[in-house]
C-alpha cells in the first residue's frame, strides 16, 4: 500500500525526516510461521530498494523495530493512551506509528487533521500523517491453535 506526504500531513516530526512533500512511500507487510507467527512491515520510499524502517511483530504487543541498521525493542517507543481504548503508539527518528490491535491486518491509513466528533478530538495530538498499522485480533488465536496442533503432533516424541 503507498501513502504519500502532503502539505496536510507533514506536521512536526511525524514525518519530517524521512521525506519531502509528495514523496509516496510503500508500507508492505508478510507473515511467517515457525511455532509462533511473526509479521514483519517494511516501509520504504517508492522506487528505493533500502527499507526506511522495518518493524517485526511477535504476538500483539512486543516485537523489534529496526532503523538506520540499528534494532530497538519495540516497548521502548510504546505508550498506552487511555483515551484511545488501548491503543498503542510509538515514534521513533522521525516516523509516527499508531497501532491499534484490532480489524484488518492490511489496513494501513493516515490519520487526518480533521475533527468531527468528541471522541476524534483525543486523536488530535497525533496530528496527520501518523500511519495506522492495524492488526489482526485472531492473530495470536491462530498462533496457539498451530502451536497446539503440532505439540499434540509431537507429543509420542516427547
Amino acid at each position: 500500500m503507498d501513502f504519500k506526504i502532503t502539505r496536510d500531513n507533514a506536521f512536526n516530526t511525524t514525518l519530517r525526516g524521512i521525506g519531502r512533500t509528495n514523496d509516496t512511500f510503500t508500507v508492505s507487510s508478510r507473515r511467517t510461521y515457525f511455532l509462533f507467527g511473526s509479521r514483519t512491515t517494511v516501509i520504504r520510499r517508492k522506487g528505493l530498494k533500502d527499507p526506511i524502517a522495518t518493524i517485526k511483530w511477535y504476538f500483539r504487543y512486543s516485537g523489534f523495530f529496526t532503523m538506520n541498521g540499528q534494532e530497538h525493542g519495540i516497548d521502548t517507543f510504546l505508550s498506552v493512551d487511555r483515551h484511545l481504548s488501548g491503543d498503542r503508539t510509538f515514534s521513533a527518528n522521525g516516523i509516527g506509528f499508531k497501532w491499534t490491535p484490532s480489524g484488518d491486518l492490511r489496513s494501513y491509513t493516515l490519520l487526518q487533521e480533521r475533527v468531527r466528533t468528541a471522541a476524534q478530538l483525543q486523536r488530535r495530538r497525533f496530528r496527520s500523517g501518523v500511519l495506522t498499522i492495524t492488526e489482526d485480533p485472531g492473530e495470536l488465536l491462530n498462533t496457539l491453535v498451530v502451536t497446539a496442533i503440532l505439540m499434540w503432533a509431537l507429543r509420542g516424541y516427547a
